[in-house]
């Protein structure tokens, strides 16, 4: 059996996998973070972080549709990015 040229295209196939597991680590990351805080801090949480974070950050990223756009991919990643840092110089320490 004749062996066929190897497809170029794996590599770009790799690139996105890589980006969409990044969006989904930077979300987990932050969905701990407020579990975390739910625990030791809860009275503060209910306060500080608005209804709309625990939209976004309740479930398991990997059980969300993460965009196909480039565009929107970065607005998500540049959200969560806002949502840490809007929690971090907040925080009862």
């Amino acid at each position: 059996m004749a062996r066929g040229r190897q497809r170029a295209g794996s590599t770009h196939v790799l690139a996105a996998i890589r980006v969409l597991n990044r969006l989904e680590l930077v979300g987990e990351t932050l969905r701990h973070a407020l579990n975390s805080l739910a625990v030791v801090a809860p009275d503060w949480l209910r306060v500080q972080a608005p209804a709309v974070r625990f939209d976004r950050y309740g479930r398991r990223m990997e059980n969300y549709h993460l965009p196909k756009m480039a565009t929107a991919r970065e607005a998500l990643a540049c959200g969560a990015g806002a949502d840490a840092f809007s929690r971090a110089d907040r925080l009862p320490l």
